[in-house]
């Protein structure tokens, strides 16, 4: 799940992030999670993305607490959205090069998930990524990470 969006940070800001990560987690416990089912954001037209919403009440107090954390040591300027919790599991392409139209999916997901991912389930950990995009996917790169409540 993304907790902040970050956008482009120079290298040597990361030291300061993940010491803020440290911060903030150190007494937090682990934040319980539990996904629904795929929707398309926008929910009307050509989707950008496909996601898996997600009911976390901790999430949101730890997402919370590191909005105000980074802004108060400069290292992040807030969003005007809020906060809206999910796992994003694919990307729509655009329909070509420079284009801001997005392809049209002939088979979006519709199906429920499978009991297994259903399950609601302990988050014990924050991580810092890096996003690199490709025309192949996006890569991402954990740069730091911090348990929840003495995990990880």
């Amino acid at each position: 799940m993304t907790l902040v969006y970050l956008g482009y940070r120079l290298e040597r800001q990361v030291p300061r992030i993940v010491a803020t990560l440290q911060d903030l987690c150190e007494g937090t416990t682990p934040a319980m999670v539990e996904l629904r089912d795929p929707e398309q954001r926008p929910a009307r037209g050509r989707p950008r993305i496909y996601t898996l919403p997600a009911t976390s009440p901790g999430a949101e107090i730890i997402q919370i607490g590191l909005r105000e954390l980074l802004s108060n040591r400069g290292l992040y300027e807030p969003e005007q959205r809020p906060f809206w919790p999910h796992l994003t599991v694919a990307r729509v392409r655009a329909e070509k090069r420079g284009s801001r139209r997005r392809m049209n999916v002939e088979c979006p997901p519709s199906a429920p998930l499978p009991p297994a991912l259903t399950e609601p389930f302990w988050a014990e950990g924050v991580g810092l990524y890096r996003s690199d995009l490709h025309p192949e996917g996006a890569r991402h790169t954990l740069l730091g990470k911090v348990g929840l409540g003495g995990h990880g």
